[in-house]
């Protein structure tokens, strides 16, 4: 796909096959790595050099609203729809701390 306004042009370079549609995308501080956060609670990872898309993980089963990586380009939080923000250190396997939203 390429698109063009007098704003700015713009080239399809990833297919997000994520299994539900694409909520926000986040780029790490180094600007390496991209991810996709998705309605399934899903997250894509792709390197930036060349798009090849890593190992997607799992932040649960609401969706995501929102993504952000840490300092270094070594973390990443999630948070999704029922308040939960997941953290991950990316050097690790997936095992997403799970943090859950207070209730009263």
């Amino acid at each position: 796909m390429t698109c063009s306004n007098e704003v700015a042009t713009c080239h399809e370079v990833a297919d997000f096959e994520l299994g539900a549609y694409v909520r926000c995308l986040a780029f790490s501080r180094d600007e390496k790595t991209l991810a996709a956060a998705a309605g399934d609670g899903t997250v894509g990872f792709w390197d930036v050099n060349g798009w090849k898309e890593k190992p997607s993980w799992r932040a649960g089963t609401e969706p995501l609203f929102s993504l952000v990586f840490g300092q270094s380009a070594g973390s990443l939080i999630a948070a999704s729809k029922d308040g939960t923000a997941t953290f991950w250190q990316l050097a690790q396997p997936p095992k997403g701390v799970a943090y859950p939203k207070e209730t009263d």
